[in-house]
This record gives C-alpha cells, structure tokens and sequence, in this order.
C-alpha cells in the first residue's frame, strides 16, 4: 500500500502457492478454478482486515 493508500500489486505467499501445486488437477479449467478459489479467499481475509484497520468508530 502506497502512501497514497492504493494497493497497486498483490503477492500471495509461498505457503499459498504451495497447497495450489500439490493439487491433483486434471484440467486447466479445474487448476483456473483452484487458483481463483485460493486467491479469492486470501483476498477476502485482506480486505477484512483493512475494513478493521480503516473503519471509524461509531460516535456515541
């Protein structure tokens, strides 16, 4: 993240890339359906977390 807050690339670790290599696939729809699952759900984890990071309290 930039200091202007964009996020301009994203790199998923190795840990991540590993579960997707060791995979049984045998298409190459079946290995876009994996990496788009694992990516989909690292993505969400982040995104989770900046709302957590960036959301304002509530004013009581």
């Amino acid at each position: 993240m930039g200091d202007d807050l964009v996020i301009r690339k994203l790199k998923f670790t190795e840990v991540a890339l590993e579960s997707l290599e060791n995979g049984n696939r045998e298409s190459a729809r079946e290995e876009a359906d994996a990496d788009f699952a694992l990516m989909s759900a690292e993505l969400r984890v982040l995104l989770k977390r900046l709302k957590e990071v960036f959301t304002l309290s509530k004013v009581e």
